[in-house]
């Protein structure tokens, strides 16, 4: 009897254990869908707003760009579209039916007008095929692109509510869960304490018992909490009950840390040489979700500053597309300073008499404009060569006399050179290199990358800018040409009619 008294606590206390670790793997569970609804959410957003940005720009960019030139390549990004959005409304669907999203319909309804804005797009580009110029700007004032923003807007706006909704309610989850796990915490320390000193009590009545008891709590421990990797002595086996507690002492701190978003703590006492043994106990699985829950805030915090950043360098874009010096100089300063990178620039794709080289626009050292005249042949260098392949590469083994980083200390040879095509569609338009004395993380990578297509992006509309404005002003020419030789017509045919005037009223005097 004496022994099933002892017993009973004792299974209490594992039974609390195991089910403050099912709680805790259960706040993992609640974490993990957290994050994979957010992550559907933020797709869910940025498949529609594809819709807009890639479809009905994509196809507004490409019908007026081949009615001014006639250049059958810039109606092909038209017949991409025509092939892509497709899965582009399979995506969205998707993910709509998976949500239960109740305004699935008015998603049909966005897709007719798309589609038939496509359809017009094309009937324009066939129009301007035939030159019949004066149906195509008919048609264009129509402008049928409000009727389609008009129904996007209506299906976006709830959309993305309906979304944050969804993400409200699986963080109030996770907080109740949160708060479930602390109340859990409490009921633990509560009946612990207790059931513990009636443990001691009754083992110092019996020896036999008393060791058997701490034999069976030493080993619950090892298993279940924490394994030290060390073996007791007797006397260190008498204050078992104490180390019990203060095990319990250690997870509640460990799990307040993570509960307070503090992923530097490390459970106390685990070290390199018996995390073995602790793999499947609390300890262990507690300092696994704990690195989890790192890494998961290291992806968020990276993800988070690659879209501060691009949300900046994009509107730095914006502002700055018209000259493509002044968005050469603007954008590589951001990038420096953005990456702490202690030089850099960038070249840009440039034709002279149909020969094809890369020439420098910009050139930036530690926070001032540098000024050079630099021409590269394509594949000559890292430059060249990067202009050729296409693909980012990285230099740590940088050759003597490459380039040297000058500050007011001296001069020194960086250690790190990373070289990335500016490339929009496959299409390469320069070269931007950045040097440093650190290496990137694979994310900043991927950000100076995406930067890259976003400066290749505005070369381009910058270069078809200035196709239009060139035409404009040869059509312009022409008008004025037509309008003086008009005027000068107008001019003789006044002066022959003069003329014959006086040879009637000669005539009639003879």
């Amino acid at each position: 009897m004496k022994i099933k008294l002892i017993e009973v606590p004792l299974i209490i206390n594992i039974l609390l254990v195991v089910s403050a670790l099912a709680l805790q793997i259960y706040d993992g569970y609640v974490i993990a869908e957290n994050n994979i609804l957010k992550k559907e959410s933020e797709e869910v957003k940025e498949r529609t707003e594809k819709i807009i940005g890639d479809i009905i720009h994509g196809a507004d960019l490409s019908v007026r760009g081949f009615a001014l030139t006639k250049n059958q390549k810039l109606a092909e990004p038209l017949a991409i579209i025509l092939t892509k959005k497709d899965s582009i409304y399979k995506g969205i669907y998707a993910l709509l039916r998976k949500h239960d999203y109740p305004a699935i319909a008015d998603f049909q309804k966005l897709k007719v007008v798309v589609d038939d804005y496509l359809a017009f797009s094309n009937q324009l580009i066939a129009i301007a095929e035939r030159g019949d110029m004066v149906t195509f700007d008919r048609y264009l004032s129509e402008d049928r692109g409000f009727a389609v923003w008009k129904q996007y807007q209506s299906f976006y706006e709830p959309l993305f509510a309906f979304e944050d909704r969804l993400i409200e309610s699986a963080t109030n989850n996770y907080a109740n869960a949160t708060k479930a796990n602390e109340i859990l915490q409490w009921l633990v320390v509560l009946i612990s304490v207790p059931s513990t000193f009636f443990v001691i009590r009754q083992l110092r009545r019996e020896s036999k018992a008393r060791t058997q008891v701490l034999a069976s709590i030493e080993k619950s421990n090892r298993e279940l909490v924490f394994d030290p990797g060390v073996s007791n002595s007797k006397e260190e086996t008498d204050s078992t009950l104490y180390t019990f507690i203060d095990l319990f002492r250690r997870a509640n701190e460990f799990v307040g840390a993570i509960t307070n978003e503090d992923y530097e703590k490390d459970w106390e006492g685990l070290t390199e040489q018996n995390k073995t043994l602790n793999e499947n106990n609390l300890a262990g699985r507690l300092t696994i979700m704990r690195n989890h829950l790192k890494n998961l805030r290291t992806r968020e915090n990276q993800r988070a500053w690659v879209n501060e950043g691009l949300t900046q360098f994009s509107d730095l874009i914006r502002r700055n597309n018209t000259k493509l010096d002044v968005l050469s100089f603007n954008a590589l300063s951001f990038l420096c300073k953005h990456l702490n990178m202690q030089q850099g620039a960038i070249f840009i794709k440039n034709l002279a008499e149909g020969e094809v080289y890369l020439e420098m626009t910009a050139c930036y050292a530690f926070g001032r404009k540098k000024y050079f005249d630099k021409r590269i042949e394509v594949g000559e260098g890292i430059v060249g060569q990067i202009f050729l392949e296409g693909n980012t590469q990285e230099l740590t083994d940088i050759p003597k006399n490459y380039i040297h980083i000058s500050s007011g200390l001296g001069e020194a040879l960086p250690t790190y050179i990373i070289a990335t095509p500016l490339k929009y569609d496959d299409k390469i338009e320069g070269v931007i290199e950045l040097a440093s004395f650190h290496r990137l993380h694979k994310f900043q990578i991927d950000f100076i990358e995406k930067c890259g297509s976003l400066i290749a992006s505005a070369k381009i509309g910058n270069d078809a800018m200035m196709i239009t404005e060139r035409l404009l002003a040869d059509s312009q020419a022409i008008t004025r040409e037509f309008h003086e030789r008009e005027s000068s017509m107008k001019q003789t045919i006044e002066e022959l009619h003069s003329a014959l005037e006086e040879l009637k009223k000669g005539r009639q005097v003879n």
